[in-house]
């Protein structure tokens, strides 16, 4: 199953808020989902991000995915 970021819409705007005010954001990096895999049908084993960090105001916003089939 591949990762695809559910909420790709509000996760761009949050960090093109970020970015409008000049703040830095960092990577928060966990596990991937149970399953996931790359494109290749490679298990992904790495972590993965998970959310994003705000370094000024320390607000976060997590990645939701979604797993979608692995095309054949």
């Amino acid at each position: 199953m591949q990762l695809t970021i559910k909420n790709n819409t509000e996760l761009s705007a949050w960090l093109n808020q970020r970015r409008a005010s000049g703040h830095d954001v960092v990577a928060v990096k966990g596990s991937a989902p149970e399953g996931a895999t790359y494109s290749d049908g490679t298990p992904i084993e790495r972590p993965v991000n998970i959310r994003w960090r705000d370094v000024v105001t320390g607000e976060v916003c997590d990645i939701d995915y979604t797993q979608q089939p692995s095309p054949q």
